[in-house]
């Protein structure tokens, strides 16, 4: 319901503190300012749980994927533990002279072992390789009450950017805008983008929202989203669209108390569950709440 919350601000280089043990990175970095320049560099380099699969009488071992759970109980698992060491070098340069920022990032990824794609038809586009860069520039644009912000990024010879904006009509209304491509094959390991999937690839969107306060104590809040997934992907066996709808009503009136009504609708697609057709029939699944 927060439908300005569109915009995702840089961090500054800072210590980790969640309880994550594989979302991190270990070593060190830097930051230098000077004028409008702002330089920041940093280098890591840790063992990582992946799912290692050994392919060949040598004994040569790739990895399919990396593993975030943090649970070793099983055999399987405790093979997992700490099986791939991940290097990460990278630096970001920004330019900030107002109303303007302009930003480049660099970083490289190295692993000791080879990551495979899978063998399904919705993993031909996965990244394989021991090796990856991702490249990308960003902006942000800021005129009196308009704000302008994006980003384009390169992985893996494929793409992927973002646009949005955030338009303050006056102190009683707001609204917001962000269109997003992600080709099929972009892969970037610690991206966390605006998206409808929790991964930052295979999708096109675009998303609308406002915030308006029509009366005194009370707030009406939206957003509508219009998605699309180019590829086939897990449980969608073919190029698929879905969206997604809320508005909001809130009513404060106190310090102490707040009333709330929220209606939420998506639909999503997904595999038919028919196993006599000779192809896949895609169906969309309807949510509604209250």
């Amino acid at each position: 319901a927060l439908s300005m919350n569109i915009r995702k601000n840089q961090d500054d280089i800072k210590a980790f503190t969640a309880n994550d043990e594989n979302k991190f990175f270990r070593g060190a970095a830097f930051t230098f300012q000077r004028r409008n320049f702002e330089i920041s560099a940093f280098y890591s380099s840790k063992l990582r749980d992946a799912n290692r699969v050994v392919i060949n009488e040598e004994g040569a071992e790739h990895f399919t994927s990396f593993q975030g759970s943090g649970y070793h109980r099983t055999p399987s698992e405790i093979c997992d533990e700490k099986s791939v060491r991940e290097r990460v070098a990278g630096a970001n340069v920004n330019f900030k002279k107002d109303p303007l920022k302009i930003g480049l990032t660099v970083v490289s990824y190295d692993f000791s072992k080879f990551m495979e794609g899978g063998d399904a038809l919705k993993d031909v586009h996965d990244f394989s390789g021991d090796h990856l860069w991702n490249t990308g520039v960003d902006y942000a644009l800021n005129l009196k009450n308009l704000q302008f912000f994006g980003e384009g990024t390169q992985s893996a010879r494929h793409w992927g950017h973002l646009h949005g904006a955030l338009f303050r009509a006056n102190k009683y209304a707001t609204f917001s805008a962000v269109y997003r491509y992600f080709q099929p094959g972009f892969f970037s390991l610690n991206a966390s983008a605006f998206a409808e999937s929790s991964q930052s690839t295979n999708e096109e969107g675009f998303y609308m929202g406002f915030e308006v306060y029509p009366l005194r104590k009370i707030t009406l809040s939206g957003y509508i989203d219009f998605y699309h997934f180019p590829w086939p992907k897990f449980r969608v066996s073919a190029p698929s669209r879905g969206n997604d709808f809320l508005i909001q009503v809130g009513y404060k009136p106190g310090r102490k108390s707040e009333m709330i009504l929220k209606l939420h609708a998506e639909d999503n697609p997904l595999d038919a569950d028919i196993d006599s057709l000779p192809s896949p029939v895609i169906e969309s699944t309807h949510k509604t709440s209250l």
